[in-house]
C-alpha cells in the first residue's frame, strides 16, 4: 500500500500509541492507536495521515470477500443442483 499512499522517495511508517476506548457499557478500556505517516530519508513527515489508508484496506477486503463468495457460489452451486435433481428423481 505504501507505493499508492506515499509520494516518491518516502516510506510509510506506522506510529502506535496507547489510548483508551469506551465500550458499550461506558467503561473505559485500554486500546492501541495506529497512525500512518509518510516519512522521507531524513525523518521529516512528507504527508500527514488521511482516510485514504483506511479506505484502501476496506476496498481490498471487500474485493477479497466478493471473490471468495463468487468462487464458493460456483463451487457449491453445481454439486448442490446435482444432489437436488438426484433426490427429486429429475435426472
Amino acid at each position: 500500500m505504501e507505493q499508492f499512499l506515499c509520494p516518491d522517495n518516502s516510506e510509510a511508517q506506522i506510529i502506535t500509541s496507547q489510548t483508551t476506548l469506551r465500550d458499550r457499557f461506558g467503561a473505559e478500556r485500554p486500546a492501541v492507536n495506529f497512525e500512518m505517516q509518510c516519512v522521507d530519508e531524513r525523518g521529516n513527515i512528507v504527508r500527514t495521515p488521511s482516510p485514504d489508508y483506511a479506505y484502501s484496506w476496506i476496498v481490498a477486503l471487500m474485493m477479497i470477500s466478493v471473490g471468495v463468495s463468487a468462487v464458493l457460489a460456483l463451487l457449491l452451486a453445481a454439486p448442490s443442483g446435482i444432489v437436488i435433481s438426484l433426490l427429486t428423481h429429475r435426472v
